[in-house]
């Protein structure tokens, strides 16, 4: 009955048939199958029209992103390698640099212990400033001059420092000479006298 109602169209139905006993599939499970199909197969399509679609945008911008990167890589390399040649070539010029300040700086050298060597001028000035301090140094006039002075200017800069040295003397209990008390007097006038001589200054 079925052959003579498809007739020549059975071929289908045998691959249909081969088709499911190779897949192991059962009768209902092919009936399920074509039930499915059946409601849903233009949605189906569509939706695999639509991923396959979409399949070939990604491979596309697959290929445009692994040329842009690609790109992008041979940009970083050429400018890496510019930059370390750029930073090469400072580094080469600062230690020319540092070499010709360091031979400038022998040179120098060299001639200034030449002068101070070979300069008759130079020595002649060396020999008297040598001897100038040695003789300020051994003048004991001088030095008692520059010191007294330099306690003057103390003074004059901490008057209270005459006090602080009265009232030591008169609170020290060491023995003094009978005509200590006349030294204190004598002490305290002078001490007026230097207080009004800096106040005058």
């Amino acid at each position: 009955m079925v052959y003579e109602e498809v007739k020549e169209d059975i071929s289908p139905f045998l691959k249909l048939y081969r088709l499911s006993k190779a897949k192991g599939m059962g009768v209902q499970q092919v009936v399920d199958i074509l039930a499915i199909a059946n409601n849903d197969l233009p949605s189906i399509e569509k939706q695999f029209n639509k991923l396959r679609n979409d399949l070939h945008i990604l491979q596309f911008r697959k290929r445009t992103s692994a040329g842009n990167l690609y790109q992008l890589k041979n940009q970083i390399v050429s400018i890496t390698t510019k930059l370390l040649n750029s930073f090469r070539m400072s580094c080469k010029r600062e230690r020319r640099g540092i070499g010709n300040l360091y031979n400038e700086k022998m040179m120098i050298a060299n001639l200034v212990t030449q002068f101070k060597n070979n300069n008759e001028e130079y020595l002649k000035i060396k020999q008297t400033s040598e001897e100038k301090v040695k003789s300020v140094l051994t003048n004991g006039k001088l030095l008692l001059k520059f010191a007294t002075l330099s306690v003057i200017e103390s003074l004059r800069n901490n008057p209270e420092l005459c006090n602080f040295v009265l009232y030591d003397m008169s609170n020290n209990t060491t023995s003094y000479p009978s005509n200590y008390p006349s030294l204190i007097s004598f002490g305290r006038q002078r001490q007026q006298s230097v207080n009004k001589q800096l106040s005058n200054l």
